[in-house]
């Protein structure tokens, strides 16, 4: 997770962004509102690979906003489970073609 916040931190505009992490155990997703961030998890299982679409919703929802208020997203592609990493590929190169959105990977390497 770190390593999208260094790039989110590099950016000199402040911008609201979308960081999604599916790439082990949990599902993580932060909000970062300008100087403020929001988090949840879930576990990682088949039905939160179906219903992820709905999760980011509610998370964004819960935190007064909606994917229209998203300026970029971060999605971590890997190394980790292929099916979380995948699926969360998917849906973030939906978000950028529906809306327009930017979005930027990560990966955790040692």
């Amino acid at each position: 997770m770190s390593s999208a916040l260094q790039l989110i931190k590099n950016n000199n505009k402040i911008m609201t962004s979308l960081i999604i992490d599916a790439s082990s155990d949990k599902i993580f997703l932060v909000l970062i509102v300008d100087k403020n961030i929001y988090t949840s998890s879930f576990e990682n299982s088949k039905s939160n690979f179906e219903k992820l679409v709905l999760l980011i919703d509610q998370f964004l929802i819960n935190n007064k906003k909606s994917i229209n208020d998203i300026k970029q997203i971060y999605v971590n592609r890997g190394p980790g489970r292929f099916a979380g990493i995948r699926n969360s590929l998917s849906i973030v190169k939906g978000y950028h073609l529906s809306k327009k959105i930017d979005y930027f990977c990560f990966s955790f390497l040692d």
